[in-house]
């Protein structure tokens, strides 16, 4: 390797460094150091040309007629720059196809469906592999010895029709007068009668009627009779009642009703589920009358009391207040008819 002379201190220094490993001096290398030859030429010449193929001149583009006023166009051109219309005939960019998007009310049908896909699969694997016992003949009523051991036979009910009701016991508070006792309220006989001193009770004291039936009834109706019309002149000198309240042991909630002062027999709408036994308070009378010139009677007489209704039935009762329907004369609960 050839060595140099460090133009500062002297020194040797190697070709291949740049610097002097004595005093630092910056040397260079041998091809920093060495100058290139320059080109000579003599001015007004052209310099050399380059070997290569020649240049490609551009083909010139013919214009473009308006397919619609036939004018000319350059070849960028898109559209007519007379008329607008679209020269070029190529596929214009299209927008991407949205994607389609499964909203809740679509999951929710593909959910159901799937549901009765499902359901119509197992009745059909439940058909095809289940009991293989033949349905019943069309008028065949003979039982297997199993539906003979677990079946059972329900009783008919029979509801009787409407109609009055058979009453076992009538008892009275107070009593009644001498052979004008409670008994003949519930004889079917107005003829008899019921009698109370009215005026003897003390001021707010009821008369209560007490109506015992045979068994469970279904009451919708009580047929009231004061004194009949052909004795009027005892009608209208005795006492007669002007508005009761009833219960009954499946309904203890009184209902008040208003009578009026009629001799006619009055049907009193009221009504009870399943009932052994009524019970009538009377709470307020009309006074009696003076008819020519004898004084009113101070006693309040009743003819008789017919309940109308049917039998309860055996099942399913379900006990509900009794109801009653507005009529009457000066008040509510009663409806006034004329007796055939």
């Amino acid at each position: 390797m050839s060595t140099r002379t460090c133009p500062n201190c002297g020194s040797g220094v190697e070709s291949d460094e740049e610097f002097c490993p004595t005093c630092g001096e910056f040397v260079g290398t041998e091809e920093t150091t060495t100058e290139p030859t320059p080109e000579r030429f003599e001015l007004g010449t052209q310099p050399p040309a380059e070997s290569g193929p020649p240049p490609v001149e551009p083909i010139p583009e013919e214009p473009i007629a308006c397919s619609i006023c036939g004018t000319l166009n350059p070849p960028s051109n898109r559209h007519c720059e007379e008329c607008g219309a679209r020269l070029a005939q190529g596929p214009l960019p299209t927008a991407p196809r949205p994607s389609v998007q499964v909203t809740a009310g679509v999951r929710a049908v593909m959910a159901l469906g799937a549901l009765i896909v499902g359901v119509l699969f197992i009745v059909l694997l439940f058909q095809l592999f289940g009991d293989d016992e033949e349905p019943p003949v069309a008028g065949d009523t003979t039982l297997t010895e199993e539906q003979q051991a677990t079946s059972t036979v329900a009783p008919p009910t029979t509801i009787q029709t409407v109609g009055p009701i058979d009453v076992a016991n009538a008892e009275c508070d107070p009593p009644g007068l001498g052979d004008l006792t409670c008994a003949n309220l519930i004889d079917g006989d107005p003829t008899t009668e019921f009698q109370v001193d009215y005026e003897e009770l003390a001021e707010g004291e009821p008369i209560t009627i007490t109506l015992t039936f045979r068994q469970p009834m279904t009451v919708t109706r009580i047929d009231w009779y004061n004194i009949p019309a052909n004795d009027e002149t005892r009608f209208r000198r005795n006492m007669k009642a002007q508005s009761i309240s009833v219960t009954s042991d499946s309904s203890p909630a009184e209902v008040p009703i208003s009578l009026d002062n009629v001799p006619q027999a009055q049907n009193l709408t009221y009504s009870a589920m399943s009932t052994n036994r009524l019970v009538i308070t009377v709470t307020a009378a009309y006074p009696g009358e003076t008819v020519d010139g004898e004084a009113p009677f101070g006693e309040l007489a009743i003819a008789d009391i017919t309940v109308i209704g049917r039998t309860a039935p055996t099942t399913g009762i379900t006990t509900g207040p009794a109801t009653t329907t507005p009529g009457g004369t000066g008040g509510t609960g009663a409806t006034t008819t004329t007796a055939p």
